[in-house]
């Protein structure tokens, strides 16, 4: 076998390992947290029972954001702020164990802090009273379940009975389990 035929082999094998590499490192060595979550839907045709989960630290009020970052989410909220930014959430554990948004940043934060990389999503506008709200998402909103506990979990949602837990290494989150105490 020629070298140009081997490397056509392993760069392809090569590229699927690597994606596997931060998954598999979150899963080995990440810090387990908890988080409040809200579902919304229970059910797809073609894939069977999940749920489409919301956390309670997607929607952020602007006092969480550092001072530089919130003078350009002011100065932009007319305009455009980019769809999609990166951004720092830091967690900071609360008495009943979840976890919560101690404040946001631009920047990656020291090694020593516990925190999710999210994107920002969109301003929601309120009432003029009050204070305004970042929606950023986190890519960790579905959760595949055994067939037919899919309205189970739902139900146990609604009454804010169900908590995720979730796998954080270096910013990156998997979600891992969905409890209802």
């Amino acid at each position: 076998m020629n070298k140009k035929r081997l490397l056509a082999i392993l760069i392809p094998i090569f590229i699927l390992l690597a994606m596997t590499i931060i998954p598999i490192s979150t899963l080995a060595f990440g810090t387990e947290i908890l988080l409040e979550t809200r579902p919304v839907d229970p059910r797809d045709l073609f894939r069977g029972d999940y749920v489409i989960l919301s956390y309670k630290i997607e929607e952020i009020e602007l006092s969480k954001f550092d001072k530089a970052l919130q003078e350009k989410l002011v100065t932009q909220m007319i305009g455009s702020f980019p769809q999609n930014k990166n951004l720092y959430v830091i967690l900071k554990k609360h008495e009943n164990g979840t976890h919560v948004v101690d404040y946001v940043s631009e920047n990656k934060p020291s090694s020593n802090k516990l925190y999710m990389k999210g994107k920002f999503n969109h301003f929601l506008y309120q009432e003029p009273s009050a204070e305004a709200r970042i929606m950023v998402s986190y890519n960790i909103d579905k959760y595949f379940v055994p067939e037919n506990t899919g309205m189970e979990l739902e139900e146990a949602a609604r009454k804010g009975e169900v908590l995720a837990k979730v796998k954080l290494f270096k910013g990156y989150a998997m979600l891992t389990e969905l409890i209802i105490p």
